[in-house]
């Protein structure tokens, strides 16, 4: 159960120490991989388990109010998939599941409405699989899954294609094959998918021979793929495993920051030039082994025209890191894309399990292993600290109601913020 929270101006916590429903207890486990999210209004919340209380793959998907903390629906999404990861819910209340396919070597979505009381309608659950390469040095299997505004299509990649599906169907509208097959390797391949729903820019970072570069795409109106453009990096950044980009708001430019150098570069996506760079203090690495382990994730937020960006220091990819090495801890910096100055640049000592601004962009939100701390954009400055519960796993924003869910193994706790 949570501590109460203290007002304390800018990031203050509102918490109800007494009251069981800030506490949402999950019958099953939860990984570092399984994120909670909220519908547009912040009255309900859905997560997955990635194993049952029985020790069997996990298998269910729940709603739950945030009001009451109490468990509202539980949906079996099995034989489909199982292990379920992320959620993504988009326009309509359509929820995508990513799970893994019962069949080998691919990825099942599962895709269902949730109506407004927390049900889902199960008469329009569809469900598709792609299949995955794999290779005996590369062996994940992706879960991340953009939506587009309207919520009529979700777009996945494998590794080395692109699919566009329709939410109502399940059916594949749009594809293109980047990589071919026989090609891919651990050094040509697509490592991760970021889509944007307000600019439609869909952006890859696809690894080549030891270099990297953006693939900018859109999506039509009848779910078909448009190349936009192709973005060299520079010869020496490395992005880390799990590194995203970031688009503004009119989806002329985007954002990617090096795991190895902490540089931060902005392109014209017309021109596929660099618009201007920015070294950021505390994220630059020794080497570039150790950046592999180390993703950038980057956030835009278009009413502060403001960057939010982390580096967790924990390794984020099963099997990539090497054991017994040096303790890294989590990083966080604000940068204005207008000006292109570095609002602040936070290191920290603990494991960073999960950050995000708020949705005006003047309030920075990190989760540290076991607390929550808020920070003031304008100055940098500490504005609070709560101790949440041990062992966190990561931590999702509703950013129009001020919600945080802290997940951690077995439950999610509730945080309002003022």
């Amino acid at each position: 159960m949570l501590a109460l929270g203290l007002a304390l101006g800018v990031g203050a916590w509102r918490g109800r120490a007494s009251d069981s429903s800030d506490t949402v207890q999950i019958p099953g486990e939860l990984s570092q991989a399984n994120n909670v999210v909220f519908t547009q209004n912040g009255h309900l919340g859905l997560v997955a388990t990635y194993a049952e209380l029985t020790g069997e793959a996990g298998r269910s998907l729940y709603s739950f109010n945030t009001e009451t903390g109490r468990l509202l629906t539980r949906l079996d999404i099995s034989p489909m998939g199982v292990n379920p990861t992320r959620l993504q819910l988009g326009g309509g209340n359509i929820l995508v599941v990513s799970a893994r396919s019962t069949a080998k070597d691919q990825a099942a979505f599962i895709i269902v409405p949730v109506r407004q009381d927390g049900s889902f309608e199960e008469g329009k659950m569809v469900s598709l699989s792609i299949a995955v390469p794999m290779t005996e040095e590369e062996q994940t299997l992706p879960d991340e899954v953009g939506m587009t505004a309207d919520g009529k299509f979700g777009i996945y990649s494998n590794k080395t294609s692109v699919f566009v599906f329709a939410t109502a169907t399940g059916q594949i509208y749009g594809y293109e094959q980047i990589i071919k097959e026989s090609d891919f390797s651990p050094e040509n391949i697509i490592e991760s998918l970021t889509y944007d729903p307000t600019s439609n820019r869909l952006g890859l970072i696809q690894r080549q021979d030891g270099r990297f570069q953006l693939l900018v795409y859109s999506i039509s109106e009848d779910g078909q793929l448009r190349f936009e453009n192709r973005i060299k990096l520079l010869k020496q950044e490395v992005l880390g495993f799990g590194s995203n980009v970031a688009f503004d708001s009119t989806g002329t430019q985007v954002y990617v920051a090096s795991s190895n150098l902490g540089l931060l570069s902005a392109y014209d996506i017309a021109s596929a030039r660099a618009v201007f760079r920015q070294w950021i203090p505390n994220f630059d690495e020794l080497g570039k082994d150790q950046a592999r382990d180390l993703p950038v994730i980057l956030q835009f937020n278009a009413q502060s025209r403001r960057l939010f960006i982390q580096k967790p220091g924990h390794i984020q990819k099963p099997g990539h890191g090497k054991p017994g090495g040096p303790k890294i801890g989590g990083r966080v910096a604000v940068i204005d894309t207008d000006t292109a100055e570095v609002r602040f640049s936070l290191k920290f000592e603990e494991d960073l399990r999960g950050a995000t601004l708020d949705g005006n962009g003047q309030t920075a939100y990190t989760l540290l292993e076991s607390e929550l701390r808020s920070f003031n954009v304008e100055t940098g400055e500490l504005s609070n600290t709560k101790p949440v519960a041990s062992k966190t796993l990561n931590l999702a924003l509703d950013g129009q109601e001020g919600l945080i869910g802290v997940t951690t193994t077995d439950s999610v706790h509730l945080v309002r913020s003022e």
